[in-house]
Formats: C-alpha cells, sequence, structure tokens
C-alpha cells in the first residue's frame, strides 16, 4: 500500500530517473460460448497503469490481481509502469500532459493533485455504471474527496500497531503496555535485561499519533487552523524524544537499519509501530522471527493514523472507459478479495473479509485519523521531518521546531484559501 516510509526525492531526480516498464497481464482466454461477441472481435485497449513497489510481495500481488482481471476482460490490456520516486514521477507526467491512465495516489497528496486538476472525477461514472460506494469505509473514502467531487477510491488501508518480539518480551519479563507509563517501564526491562530497544524514527508519520494520543495535533478540527506549537504537542515530542535519549529506544539509523520492520526482523528491535504492511514482510522476509502485534498505546487519549491509497484515474487520459474498466474490477469485492489476499493489506470494503490474524489493527479503526491535511502541506511534512531531526539533534529547542512548523502550515493554509 499502503506503504512503509517512501523515501522522496525532488522532482529535478524524477526528471532524470527512469521508469522502469513492464509488461503486464492482459490477454484473457476466450469466452467460453458458443461464438465470438461483437466485443471480442474488435480490438483490445491498451492502458498504462502507474504504481510505486514498496516489497517484492506487493509487486507480486499487483500481478496476480491484474492477471485476475485479464481472465475475466480481453476487451483491456495493461501496460505497467514502475515509478520511483513516484510523485515526482507522476508530476512529471503530469506536466508534459502524458500521464498514466490509472495508478495510485496517496491520500498525502490526493487533496494537491485534486486541487491541480489532474485528476478525473469518478462518482458520476461510478453511478452510471451501477458501481455503488456503500460497501467501502466512509472514513476511508472521504480522504479521496474533494470540494465534494470524488477522485479514487481506497485500494486498502491500515493504521499503525505495535509488534513486539516474543523472545526479547520473555527474557525482559514485560507485560504488553497499553499506555506511555507502560511502554517506558517495558523499555527500561529490556534495557535492564540487554534486550534490544524500542524503534522510535524522527518523522512526522510516526511522531503525530503520539501528539494526537497527548491530545495535539497539527489542524484544529475544521482543518482550517494549524495548532502546532501547543503545549500538548511539545509535551508528546519531548517524551518521544526522551525514549530515545535515555536509550529505552534507538531510531533506525541508530540501529544501522532502513525501517523499524527491518529492524524488527533483524531482531534489532524488541518493540516496533508499524503498519499491516510489515505482517506480509515479516512472513516473507524473516519467517524465523516470533513476534505478536497489538494495538497501539495511548496516553490521554487514543491516537492513531490510517494509512490509505487509491486508485485514481488521470484527467488527461485518453483512454477513460477502459480505465474505469480495471478500476471497477480492481476495486471491486473479487478484485479487493484476490489483491488483499495476495498482499495481506486490509480491505477497505466492509464485504471483504481481512486476511487472518488482523485484529489488533482493526480495532484502532476507530482511532485512526487519515494521513492527510490541506493543499499545499507536502512540504510542511518536509519542514516538520527536518524541524524534528533538528530538535532531536539539539540544534534548536523543541518549542522553535514547533514554531516553524506552525509557521509552514499556517503559511500553506494561506496558499490554499
Amino acid at each position: 500500500m499502503i506503504r512503509r516510509k517512501q523515501g522522496w526525492v525532488r522532482l529535478a531526480t524524477a526528471l532524470a530517473g527512469v521508469a522502469v516498464c513492464v509488461s503486464v497481464v492482459a490477454a484473457s482466454a476466450p469466452a467460453k460460448t458458443g461464438g465470438a461477441t461483437a466485443a471480442s472481435k474488435q480490438a483490445a485497449t491498451t492502458i498504462t497503469l502507474a504504481h510505486w513497489n514498496s516489497s517484492d510481495v506487493e509487486l507480486k500481488a499487483l500481478r496476480a490481481t491484474l492477471a485476475a482481471f485479464a481472465k475475466r476482460n480481453k476487451s483491456v490490456k495493461v501496460k505497467e509502469i514502475s515509478l520511483d520516486p513516484y510523485p515526482e514521477g507522476m508530476l512529471a507526467r503530469f506536466a508534459a500532459r502524458k500521464p498514466p491512465d490509472i495508478f495510485y495516489v496517496d491520500s498525502s497528496y490526493l487533496l494537491d493533485w485534486a486541487s491541480q486538476g489532474v485528476l478525473e472525477p469518478i462518482g458520476d461514472d461510478l453511478k452510471r455504471a451501477g458501481f455503488s460506494t456503500k460497501k467501502f469505509y466512509p472514513r476511508l473514502v472521504s480522504a479521496f474527496r474533494y470540494k465534494g467531487q470524488l477522485y479514487g477510491l481506497p485500494k486498502d488501508w491500515s493504521p499503525l500497531a505495535m509488534q513486539i518480539n516474543s523472545a526479547a518480551a520473555a527474557k525482559a519479563n514485560i507485560k504488553t503496555p497499553t499506555t506511555w507509563a507502560q511502554l517506558r517501564a517495558a523499555g527500561q526491562a529490556l534495557k535492564s535485561s540487554g534486550q534490544p530497544p524500542i524503534c522510535l524514527p524522527v518523522e512526522l508519520a510516526r511522531i503525530l499519533p503520539f501528539m494526537f494520543q497527548n491530545n495535539g495535533g497539527v489542524l484544529d478540527k475544521s482543518g482550517k487552523k494549524a495548532v502546532v506549537n501547543t503545549a500538548a504537542n511539545n509535551g508528546a515530542v519531548a517524551t518521544y524524544f526522551g525514549w530515545i535519549q535515555s536509550g529505552i529506544a534507538r531510531t533506525p539509523a541508530q540501529l544501522g537499519m532502513g525501517w523499524c520492520g527491518e529492524a524488527l526482523g533483524k531482531e534489532k528491535a524488541s518493540i516496533a509501530f508499524e503498519g499491516n504492511w510489515v505482517t506480509s514482510f515479516m512472513k516473507d522476509t524473516y519467517p524465523g522471527v516470533k513476534y505478536a502485534t497489538y494495538p497501539m498505546v495511548h496516553n490521554r487519549a487514543h491516537g492513531n493514523l490510517g494509512f490509505d491509497v487509491s486508485w485514481s484515474i488521470a484527467k488527461d487520459s485518453k483512454h477513460k472507459a477502459a480505465a474505469l474498466t480495471l478500476f471497477r474490477f480492481l476495486e471491486g469485492p473479487v478484485g479487493m478479495k484476490t489483491w488483499t489476499g495476495n498482499v495481506g493489506y486490509l480491505p477497505s470494503r466492509t464485504d471483504v473479509k481481512p486476511p487472518p490474524g488482523r485484529a489488533p489493527f482493526l480495532k484502532e479503526a476507530p482511532y485512526a485519523r487519515p494521513w492527510q491535511f490541506a493543499p499545499g502541506f507536502g512540504k510542511v511534512v518536509d519542514t516538520a521531518n527536518s524541524e524534528f531531526t533538528a530538535a532531536f539533534e539539539g540544534k534548536k529547542t523543541i518549542k522553535a521546531a514547533l514554531d516553524e512548523i506552525q509557521s509552514a502550515a499556517e503559511s500553506a493554509l494561506r496558499r490554499g484559501r
């Protein structure tokens, strides 16, 4: 998907980058009927589909889903395009007026792309095709609306949860923490018993849930006012950094790892806070490591993020009808069951059963807020990550960092009015 943290490079890098095109799946077996239909006599329409690759597991699952589509539909052929870096690669194609027909859109930049007019509003098209959105979780769908128009549907989703190495927990004799105080105690027990620490990245996408848990956040409920430089946020960030600075936690970089899922798999971390994507990653990459997943900890409140990615169609697509045919399959019960069953992600439809063992993630659903802010917030997220790093390294105070993020958020909101 949903994705673990993507290390996006700037657009200039993408313009010099290479898009790896892989021919996919397309021709299906002849229909098992008495004769060829008029549609089968027509040449198939070839459309392009763009995605990123967060893992080999996700790529294999996507290709299995496209193969399932090909078996059911021979009027549309699919050419797959893998882009890395993804947003920059897509922006270059939008600017050239040569975008792929259908593609991933992360909820974090859906509002930007919709406001820039590069996405096709699909609500009316879906209604005319008799495709209902009633089986989707409403909160997930809301992340892909802009000014009353629907610009995509979620292909899956995930909140964060807590993963604990079973052997380390037993050796440290820790109980499963549910609160910040209990998490600190568990971290101290791990440290005292010589077990690997908690893994905590210094980035907004992992710090923000803890800000929510302390009754903080980035925007107020209306989404029109920045509320970054508050005592609640200062306290949350100070606590988070304090765990790392005390030695009961470490960043992935300090552990020599790229992300906390890798640290969990290589048993360099005893506790991590990752999304459901870590489940298939661990199963396929580190099957011998025993761990268990639990709901997130909480403090003054429960708080979490819901990471969400849509399938969307380009405004400049020259094959919108064919793209919509694929879209309806991917977002329908058969396509989503094929996708989530192969990749192990959480379905965004209520009529598709989640893969087994996902109960801890599903318990977080009521507390998960979309990983989304307002148009123009991409730079705010970059600012937040830079400022948090500076504060963590002692180059400025947490308050000064929050003031800078507040200023960036206010500027973005003014530009979006």
